[in-house]
């Protein structure tokens, strides 16, 4: 018989660094790390892509990963009056939309250049985010998302789920992370679809870590 024993430990116990989280500029795996500057003996919170080497100081390009997205569609009609050139995608921020993109009928493939235009912002707002970026370790199921900031995040989760019997050394049942899940991944009857989910999420971890 597994045994987990909660010991009151809050959500932000989990946000050590590095955090993996979903880039805005190529939707592949990023970290924010924290680094000591020299200079002004302050912490500083770092974005890096592993995949589009992007790479900046978080505070001073906050635009570039602000919550109000924005949504660029084209849905227009082809000339020869059967087929559709259709563009949509959803960015971090107006910047990153492209000025034009060229696309191709869907019946007669003729190739026409067009403007992209944006349709509609909207907030973004999310519990599995960090700094406005969706977290990398997300999967999801048919009863909801099940997310996790790291490493560590990730080992918690699943020890929790795996115990048969679950304690606790506090008083206020409140206010801890594990207390706080939702009912259906605390649910035993759900216990092996998550943590399917956590493995999952395992794999995606081992697979960025190794590059």
């Amino acid at each position: 018989m597994k045994r987990f024993v909660d010991q009151g430990i809050l959500s932000y116990h989990f946000i050590q660094f590095p955090i993996w989280v979903t880039c805005s500029f190529c939707q592949k795996a990023a970290q924010i790390t924290q680094i000591i500057d020299t200079d002004s003996n302050n912490t500083k919170s770092i974005f890096s892509c592993l995949h589009c080497y992007k790479q900046y100081d978080y505070e001073e390009n906050h635009y570039k990963t602000t919550n109000e997205h924005v949504e660029a569609r084209i849905d227009q009609r082809c000339p020869c009056k059967h087929g559709y050139y259709r563009y949509f995608k959803t960015f971090n921020h107006k910047s990153h939309v492209p000025k034009f993109v060229h696309l191709s009928c869907s019946i007669c493939e003729t190739t026409q250049k067009f403007d992209v235009p944006i349709y509609r912002t909207y907030s973004n707002y999310q519990r599995n985010s960090f700094f406005d970026h969706t977290l990398w370790l997300t999967e999801e199921t048919r009863l909801g998302k099940i997310y996790a900031y790291n490493k560590i995040h990730l080992q918690y989760l699943k020890a929790y789920i795996e115990a048969d019997l679950r304690e606790r050394t506090y008083l206020n049942v409140n206010k801890t992370y594990f207390n706080r899940l939702p009912a259906w991944i605390k649910s035993a009857r759900h216990r092996k679809e998550v943590l399917k989910a956590i493995s999952r999420l395992e794999e995606k971890l081992k697979q960025v870590e190794s590059t």
